[in-house]
């Protein structure tokens, strides 16, 4: 085996767990990555789903049915085993996804904002520490909490939005 890395420029980068040894990366080749510091066989790249399989079928390339690039991403090692423990913001979405490190592939939950104004963009994202909840901050100035597990909606916070300007 190899290590292999993106066909196009990394955009976000952060060490994962405790240890050290893995770091999570997406790229501008719309692939997130984990990549173990120890072992080359922990290498991998976490599944969009059966995308090849799909443009097949439509005729299209599958880069078209890839997700746009992961702008920003948080992850937490807590409830890895229990269910996503994954969240990334996507260039130019407003809808947040999951993801499960455990099983290397795309989650359960797309997190559409509640009280955002339609043109608001997901500009950051962190998973608490107990690993229970995803905070999601807007181009609007608004953030809004979901819980990762069953990917509900659990609040606006701030009277009618948190900021003045961007999260």
């Amino acid at each position: 085996r190899s290590r292999r890395g993106h066909s196009a420029p990394p955009v976000a980068c952060r060490f994962y767990g405790s240890t050290g040894q893995l770091i999570l990366t997406s790229g501008m080749d719309r692939t997130f990555r984990v990549t173990c510091t120890v072992r080359d066989e922990f290498n991998a790249e976490l599944s969009q789903g059966s995308v090849i399989k799909k443009a097949k079928l439509k005729g299209v390339k599958a880069e078209e049915l890839r997700l746009p690039p992961i702008t920003a991403f948080s992850a937490e090692e807590a409830r890895e085993r229990d269910w996503d423990n994954i969240a990334s913001c996507h260039r130019d979405m407003s809808v947040v996804r999951t993801w499960n490190l455990q099983n290397k592939c795309i989650g359960k939950h797309k997190l559409v904002p509640r009280g955002v104004p339609g043109a608001a963009k997901a500009e950051c994202v962190v998973v608490s520490h107990c690993g229970n909840f995803i905070l999601i901050g807007y181009s609007s100035g608004h953030v809004e909490g979901f819980n990762i597990q069953s990917g509900l909606h659990r609040g606006v916070f701030g009277e009618s939005k948190s900021h003045d300007g961007p999260v």
